[in-house]
């Protein structure tokens, strides 16, 4: 029994070897980083904020519209005043057309809008007469100012740019976030492709056991129970390989569909390289997190937006005006060269003013509100920001004490297989009872688990404070960089 369990492991090996594709951990984060959905949603999200900001900065600069109606028709009843004060209701056959060329230019340091167009029209009946006029103004300047108020564009510019620089650095924090799913996947199926092979180790070693407590119990050298104890775990290992098998092949699934590997039928995954003793500073952690994390950018933004909202308030309950002036030059005719000579001026001058009288403390309360909103954000930020400090300090010293943990739980591994060893070989001459090999082979399997947990446990450790500070603690660069 035991040559062929060990003959059909051997084979399964072999042919898994040959069609997978090995990956070691860096390999499964950089590949996060450039195919996983996260990673794909971050890029798709920093380009679309990116699109944004262009076209505001685009919408500041000189746009030019042309608009025509080309041409256009309408036949109805129409009702035409007549010299003697009636009104006669006729059917009226028209056509008309226009077209209209427009520049307009906002004035950010100001908030106006200027403006320079030209039209042209022209307007015909279709009956027995067949009159047809034109208007023509070739040219025409419009400008547009609020007064007292709010400037809108000099806020939306600065939102903008906190949007634009959270975006690039949210991108960069998103793939990080990435670089921890990874890490917490590719552990979970590095521990099922080690249990696999553990209990495959225990299968074969419980399958000698089992085979030697047949011989020792048919010559009379132990007895019956000791015999049921090795058949029970064997029974046991066999179960617990086929538990395993499922457990690796679900976590390998998770892994290939999160790095986008449809097209890889399995993996083989490398263990993590020897670890290279970093020191990492709490202070200069949280430093590094002030400076670099997407939160201050986010309540940067949340900070600009609450002090828009109220002088925004402010400006609507107090005394207000626009200015609207137009110049241009027009004229009418029976044809275009008419419409274009002896052209007249024509100018427009308005001057709105608004002033709240009687609100019943609507503009009070309104300023009020916005002002309790400030307030309670800055609380909140305050209150993020101490939270967020205190997570990360705890999160570099935290790594130090998993470092020495995980040197513990390797060194415990060791000696825990080394103790096995021995045992079992004591165990193989009779100089142990099953019962000392059974408690050193659950000593062994418990020592690995426990080495491969905690060693998962520094590496999602190390990238979670890669993600919360933006810097590569190995490299001693800000990421990104």
């Amino acid at each position: 029994m035991k040559s062929s369990i060990l003959f059909g492991i051997i084979m399964s090996c072999l042919s898994w070897s040959i069609a997978q594709q090995t990956l070691s951990l860096e390999d499964c984060i950089t590949l996060a980083k450039g195919e996983s959905p996260t990673s794909k949603i971050a890029a798709l999200d920093q380009q679309a904020v990116l699109a944004d900001f262009q076209a505001f900065e685009a919408s500041l600069r000189p746009q030019v519209f042309l608009n025509t109606q080309l041409p256009g028709f309408t036949r109805s009843i129409t009702g035409i005043l007549q010299d003697d004060g009636r009104t006669l209701f006729k059917t009226q056959n028209q056509t008309f057309s226009n077209m209209n060329m427009s520049f307009s230019q906002v004035i950010p340091l100001t908030g106006g809008r200027v403006s320079v167009f030209s039209s042209l029209s022209n307007f015909t009946f279709i009956d027995t007469t067949n009159f047809s006029t034109w208007q023509a103004a070739p040219l025409g300047i419009r400008i547009n100012q609020p007064l007292f108020r709010l400037n809108t564009f000099k806020w939306e510019r600065q939102e903008q740019r906190l949007r634009k620089d959270l975006a690039e650095v949210s991108y960069l924090q998103e793939q990080e976030n990435a670089g921890i799913q990874a890490t917490q996947l590719y552990f979970e199926a590095l521990i099922g492709q080690v249990n696999v092979r553990r209990a495959e180790t225990n299968l074969v070693n419980n399958d000698t056991i089992f085979e030697l407590s047949k011989g020792r119990f048919s010559v009379g050298k132990i007895a019956e129970n000791e015999l049921l104890q090795s058949e029970l775990n064997f029974m046991k290992a066999q179960a617990a390989l086929s538990s395993a098998k499922l457990s690796l092949q679900e976590a390998k699934k998770r892994l290939l569909t999160f790095l986008d590997l449809s097209g890889t039928t399995d993996i083989n995954l490398l263990e993590p390289g020897q670890i290279s003793v970093v020191d990492i500073d709490p202070d200069k952690a949280v430093q590094y997190a002030m400076r670099n994390s997407s939160l201050i950018r986010r309540q940067a933004l949340q900070r600009q937006q609450a002090e828009r909202r109220l002088r925004e308030a402010k400006a609507d309950n107090r005394f207000s005006a626009d200015i609207t002036a137009s110049f241009g030059l027009n004229q009418t005719g029976n044809s275009i060269k008419e419409a274009y000579n002896g052209l007249e001026d024509q100018e427009t001058f308005t001057l709105g003013i608004s002033v709240p009288i009687i609100q019943w403390g609507l503009g009070k309360a309104e300023v009020q509100a916005a002002s309790y909103r400030q307030q309670s954000l800055e609380e909140s930020i305050k209150q993020e920001q101490a939270n967020f400090a205190n997570d990360v300090y705890f999160q570099a010293l935290n790594i130090s004490q998993l470092r020495r943990q995980l040197e513990i739980s390797a060194r415990s591994d060791t000696v825990a297989q080394k103790r096995y060893g021995i045992t079992k070989s004591r165990y193989l001459i009779g100089k142990v009872s099953i019962q000392d090999l059974y408690i050193a082979q659950q000593e062994k399997d418990q020592a690995q688990i426990a080495y491969f947990n905690n060693l998962s446990a520094y590496w999602l450790a190390l990238a979670s404070l890669r993600s919360n500070t933006l810097f590569d603690f190995e490299k001693g660069i800000p990421i990104g960089n």
